[in-house]
């Protein structure tokens, strides 16, 4: 790229994702933005030192390198990425951080930094070891996305004392035991991403309190039990149970609420398709395969119309995707298969 001493003290937005920009810039040149707020750089390919230069930059608020090849440890030293986090990085008050899909491995924030601006954290699709660090807690997090690495040990009751979290992923990790109930505190949580873990035990009561919850992502645990803590939240969109061991009936509530989108596969689900679910008219998805299901579909499933324009925008929370079933058109899509009797 060409000097940029022309903006070095104007310039407070650079926006360069997606382009094929390689080496992005070195050292000295970071220095030289003074007032830089916003550096997006996903999906070019930086080196190795970038990290460890952008730690320069002392007006930096927004980072966001997603998909940029890097790899190593967290944070940088001697020209590589292993070690802390720059410290300087830390008291520049950044409060985005996005380092998704690299390379990275190690343990999250390791040693001292201070991570006590910090808002929104990805660290999502890489190869992050070890637990989840408690230092955490003292951030004032909106959005936490772990998921998508190597993260092991028992679900953190702690989380459950940020209370400015919004949306929390942890899926495809190894976390396991069960959910706390210290995460009902979570008031203002409207994504819950726990899927594809080894989760056990039943969800907590508590849940019954959470009105604010949007989407429910437990797919692929060992959790057991019913699931009418959730017959409070009224904002419900999207509630993902596939692949656990849920009993009992499906509940009647569910056709109260303006769900989109529910998967209840692979439990162990009895009875009949209540007919209440005919009145949550803005239901696209269900599947209700592989359980125990007895009795007929009921005939007012083909009366539930398709509204357009139904997809909500979650710039911060988990991108969901449902193999087989992308688009989102006028047929409502349901499955029952190998379900009924």
């Amino acid at each position: 790229m060409s000097k940029l001493n022309t903006f070095s003290t104007t310039l407070k937005k650079l926006d360069i994702r997606y382009n094929s920009f390689q080496s992005f810039m070195p050292n000295e040149e970071l220095g030289i933005l003074r007032n830089i707020k916003y550096l997006l750089l996903d999906g070019n390919t930086l080196d190795k030192n970038f990290l460890q230069s952008s730690g320069v930059m002392p007006s930096l608020k927004v980072l966001s390198v997603a998909n940029c090849g890097l790899t190593g440890t967290l944070p940088i030293q001697d020209n590589k990425l292993s070690g802390e986090l720059p410290i300087e990085l830390a008291r520049n008050g950044l409060f985005f951080l996005r380092l998704s899909n690299n390379m990275l491995e190690g343990e999250i924030f390791q040693g001292s930094t201070n991570i006590n601006n910090l808002q929104y954290l990805y660290l999502d699709g890489n190869n992050f070891s070890g637990s989840i660090p408690q230092k955490l807690s003292s951030a004032p997090l909106s959005s936490l996305d772990l998921s998508n690495n190597s993260l092991s040990g028992n679900l953190p009751s702690w989380i459950g004392y940020i209370p400015s979290l919004t949306s929390l992923a942890l899926s495809r990790n190894h976390l396991k035991g069960p959910i706390p109930a210290d995460y009902c505190r979570l008031e203002k949580l409207e994504v819950l991403d726990l899927s594809r873990n080894n989760l056990v035990g039943v969800i907590p009561s508590c849940f019954s309190a959470s009105q604010n919850l949007k989407r429910v992502y437990l797919s692929k645990n060992n959790l057991r039990g019913q699931f009418d803590v959730f017959s409070n939240s009224s904002n419900l969109k999207v509630l993902d149970l596939k692949d656990n061991n849920f009993t009992g009936s499906i509940p009647k509530w569910l056709g109260s609420i303006e769900i989109t989108t529910l998967l209840l596969k692979g439990n162990y689900f009895q009875g009949t398709i209540p007919t209440e679910l005919c009145y949550a008219s803005e239901l696209r998805i269900m599947d209700l395969s592989h359980n125990n299901l007895l009795g007929p579909i009921p005939h007012c499933f083909g009366n539930i119309m398709q509204i357009e324009g139904i997809s909500e925008a979650y710039p911060y929370g988990p991108i969901f995707s449902y193999p087989r079933l992308q688009t989102w058109g006028r047929d409502t899509m349901i499955y029952v298969e190998d379900s009924m009797e």
